[in-house]
């Protein structure tokens, strides 16, 4: 036999055995990873009866931040919500102090600012619930907790107070839709989205009737109308 054939023969069984040992070695690797999976998974599992155990905030309940709702009067933790007040930037005036309201109240005080209390100078939010404060509830703290129902008609009268403060004289309002516009303030008319050709210095629209003639002229003719209506009642 050559070297060569002997050193082929001999580094055959030489390979498999290392192959072997690998494979050994690889299992018990991949027993123990799974052993230690199970012991951790085992910890994890919930408690009997399927009851999750509830595990104790190691904070004292006296220890954590507290407010007192300036609506309800009810002491909160901080943490579970709190709306406080802040400086209007559109308003001189300010206050140094602040105030806080828990969310509920907040969303009570929301609702009713829809139709029946004031809001904000510039819209920017709601007055602080506390009388004498000057400082005001912006409506990016607060609106996260409100519903559709009541952000979407708030946001909207937030938005004509904005106009209304910001005292354009060329801002008009179309008494058929209630869009505002703005129109110059030498045009006779506006054409408003909604269709309506309607009139700067009067209610009526800007019709046939109207073109060529001034409100005055118009205003003459309802009056001498008004009169000829009232002679023909008479007989």
């Amino acid at each position: 036999m050559k070297i060569a054939d002997v050193e082929e023969a001999v580094s055959v069984p030489q390979i498999e055995c290392a192959a072997r040992l690998i494979r050994i070695k690889a299992r018990e690797i991949a027993q123990r990873k799974s052993s230690k999976h199970r012991k951790l998974t085992r910890n994890l599992d919930p408690a009997p009866n399927n009851k999750i155990v509830q595990v104790k905030d190691p904070v004292n309940e006296k220890e954590r931040p507290s407010f007192e709702c300036g609506i309800c009067f009810e002491n909160y933790c901080i943490e579970d919500g709190c709306i406080t007040c802040e400086k209007n930037f559109f308003s001189a005036i300010s206050s140094s102090e602040t105030h806080s309201i828990c969310i509920e109240c907040m969303r009570g005080y929301a609702h009713s600012a829809i139709t029946d209390i004031p809001v904000a100078f510039g819209g920017l939010g709601l007055n602080c619930a506390t009388p004498e404060c000057k400082n005001i509830f912006l409506l990016q703290c607060f609106e996260y907790y409100l519903s559709d129902e009541d952000y979407l008609p708030l946001k909207l009268r937030l938005q004509e107070q904005c106009i209304a403060d910001a005292s354009l004289k060329d801002l008009v309002t179309c008494p058929n839709c209630g869009i505002k516009v703005c129109v110059p303030t030498n045009a006779n008319f506006y054409q408003c989205v909604c269709g309506r050709q309607q009139c700067q210095h009067c209610p009526r629209l800007y019709d046939a009737q109207h073109i060529g003639k001034t409100c005055q002229q118009l205003d003459h003719e309802d009056e001498v109308k008004g009169i000829s209506s009232q002679k023909m009642s008479v007989f």
